[in-house]
């Protein structure tokens, strides 16, 4: 929070300036942001990232499976329950994830996985 004023003040700041320092201003900013990057990266959690990374490819292939399932094909009722038991191995590997480790940047990124899979959950009923 404190970083997101300390970004608008000096983007205001750099707007109010018409000459040299309004360059300087913006220079300044994007070094700060380019600080800020690589110092998100340093303190992310790997594993939770790695988690969603890995949510958001079954999820993939839960999507593409439900777009053409059939409840009455033998095969595919097997499938589903395959891939319901991989879910169920996703949601307990939650457990083992400390949420106390999680910086800004990895709930960002956890909401742009979010986003991303219900958008395609949205898809299988559209089709």
């Amino acid at each position: 929070m404190v970083l997101a004023i300390i970004i608008c003040v000096i983007v205001v700041k750099a707007k109010n300036d018409k000459d040299k320092n309004a360059q300087d201003n913006r220079d300044e900013l994007t070094k700060i942001e380019q600080h800020l990057k690589e110092n998100e990266t340093e303190n992310s959690n790997s594993d939770f990232r790695k988690w969603l990374d890995e949510y958001e490819e079954f999820m993939d292939k839960y999507v593409e499976f439900m777009k053409n399932y059939d409840s009455t094909d033998a095969n595919q009722m097997a499938e589903y329950l395959e891939l319901l038991n991989q879910y169920n191995d996703y949601i307990a590997a939650t457990e083992e994830l400390d949420e106390s480790d999680y910086s800004e940047g990895d709930w960002e990124y956890y909401l742009e996985v979010q986003n991303r899979v219900i958008k395609k959950l949205s898809e299988i009923n559209n089709e």
